[in-house]
């Protein structure tokens, strides 16, 4: 082990109460230390992201221009942060977690 304190930066992309909420709650009970910036726009993430961040999380829902749009910003960055799309489960599949 060492000494050094990791931490990470994320940034949620979505106008989504329920995720902001689930991703506050996930940080508040990490031992890591993780800071949430929230945007609920391109504009707000376009900000956001050029302070840097170690995970990008996107939402699909913000529509596929606002997306391309933060894609193409989070690119541009020094360091580009791993990126994640955020979408809605399939309403006619079932998702079963495997053990």
């Amino acid at each position: 082990m060492t000494d050094e304190l990791f931490s990470l930066r994320v940034i949620l992309a979505s106008g989504s109460q329920r995720d902001q909420d689930l991703f506050r709650r996930a940080a508040s009970e990490s031992k890591v230390p993780i800071e949430i910036i929230e945007a609920d726009n391109a504009a707000a993430f376009s900000r956001s992201i050029a302070a840097g961040a170690e995970l990008a999380f996107l939402d699909m829902a913000l529509g596929g221009e606002a997306v391309a749009q933060m894609t193409a910003a989070a690119r541009a960055t020094a360091k580009p942060p791993f990126t994640v799309l955020l979408c809605a489960p399939h309403p006619t599949r079932v998702y079963v977690a495997a053990h």
